[in-house]
């Protein structure tokens, strides 16, 4: 089984493990996994617009399944074949199902006269997907490759912390933090499940605030870090 150490990734990696094998014995394939998590995103954005408490649990039940299959698909992949085309439709979905969501409750507030609130969740969804492409643009396109030297750490250099390393080491305020940020940061799987939380607890005014302030300073942070290595790397230049 593959390691993750975001605590949230493992956990979904597991169920995944214990699925996949099922979905393989009835030939069910990876792909047909990822396609479905469109439909379960749809589903849940419907359900979150009805006015009845029993149907904002189901939504947050098939904002699961949505998370969730993003895992089983790879289990499953791997126990079969891998697929370019999944590969292609796994991040796309991933982005399509957020937009779909975040509409949706935008959709949401508005009907609930919440009109200053509407742009919220739209303005969180926009600073997710600029704070992911980032990265991407560093990792893939082929001007930033000097930036990548400083971006991205070597393999063997720990940039993330697990309960193990903070016992086995001295805990310190700023390793203990560094814990708290890689495992409760709003990647996708963790923004799916704060959006669950909010829905459950019936308190998405409140809870897509305090989502699109973290994903707006996630995304000032992320500028700030590769400004620097910007800087730096004129810096070298200028040296030689």
């Amino acid at each position: 089984m593959k390691y993750h150490s975001q605590y949230i990734k493992l956990f979904y990696r597991f169920l995944s493990e214990k699925v996949s094998p099922i979905m393989v014995k009835y030939n069910i394939s990876a792909n047909a996994i990822s396609i479905s998590r469109i439909i379960f995103a749809i589903l849940a954005g419907v359900l979150y617009l009805s006015e009845y408490y029993i149907f904002h649990i189901l939504s947050a039940i098939f904002l699961f399944i949505f998370s969730f299959f993003d895992a089983l698909d790879g289990s499953i992949a791997q126990k079969t074949k891998k697929s370019y085309f999944g590969l292609w439709i796994d991040p796309l979905f991933d982005r399509l199902g957020l937009l779909i969501i975040f509409s949706c409750i935008s959709l949401k507030l508005y009907n609930l006269g919440e009109n200053l609130m509407v742009l919220i969740p739209l303005l969180n969804f926009f600073f997710y997907i600029q704070r992911s492409l980032i990265g991407s643009d560093i990792r893939t396109k082929e001007k930033f490759i000097k930036f990548r030297e400083f971006y991205s750490l070597p393999k063997n250099e720990n940039t993330t912390e697990t309960v193990n390393d903070l016992t086995e080491k001295s805990l310190s305020i700023k390793r203990l933090l560094k814990f708290v940020f890689h495992q409760f940061s709003p990647h996708t799987h963790n923004q799916i499940i704060y959006l669950m939380i909010f829905i459950i607890v019936n308190q998405m005014k409140m809870g897509i605030t305090v989502l699109f302030t973290i994903n707006l300073f996630w995304y000032l942070y992320e500028v700030y870090k590769v400004t620097k290595i910007s800087i730096k790397l004129d810096n070298k230049n200028s040296d030689e």
